[in-house]
């Protein structure tokens, strides 16, 4: 089972340290789903948490997980930047009442 990104988004918090806060979050979801007997696994880092010997390896994977998470967001907010510096940006869905015309913002006759 992997940690989808929404999973991801909601264990972050807005206030105080983003990583500390994603890993204590991650581990109070980990610890209620391990008392279900219910068991994650990692598959990039080959961990199950049925078989975990220390909490330790989580955190150390949620750490990781954040910070991975951050690179995406900082990558695809400079992809967006540069979209729109190059005016090659194109808006998948429209306001309401416009389309998207070859590039072009076209207003539909209502």
């Amino acid at each position: 089972m992997k940690i989808s990104k929404t999973a991801r988004a909601n264990c972050k918090l807005k206030n105080g340290n983003p990583a500390r806060t994603y890993t204590q979050t991650a581990w109070k979801r980990v610890r209620k789903l391990l008392d279900l007997a219910i068991y994650i696994c990692f598959e990039k880092a080959n961990l199950n948490t049925g078989s975990m010997e220390s909490e330790r390896m989580v955190s150390v994977l949620s750490s990781l997980i954040e910070n991975e998470s951050a690179s995406i967001s900082e990558n695809e907010k400079w992809s967006i930047k540069k979209r729109f510096q190059n005016r090659t940006f194109i808006i998948s869905y429209p306001s309401y009442g416009y389309a998207n015309v070859d590039g072009e913002m076209i207003i539909i006759p209502g």
